[in-house]
């Protein structure tokens, strides 16, 4: 696979670090915190009207669990 190159592997102290970041995250949108919004394949999120609520709602979150 990665032929023990270790370069290509998280380290253990990046891995709980993502954790910390993800698992409030998971938890709150479980919760119904966050509720996705459908929006028509293959059109470009970006392109969405939602998506600057959803960026601005995640961003909130995020400065709310530091």
């Amino acid at each position: 696979m990665g032929g023990g190159d270790q370069q290509h592997f998280v380290r253990r102290d990046e891995l709980v670090a993502a954790w910390k970041i993800f698992t409030p995250l998971l938890k709150y949108i479980d919760a119904g915190g966050l509720k996705p919004e459908m929006y028509p394949y293959g059109r470009a999120l970006r392109g969405f009207p939602g998506y600057l609520k959803w960026r601005s709602t995640l961003r909130k979150f995020a400065l709310s669990s530091k």
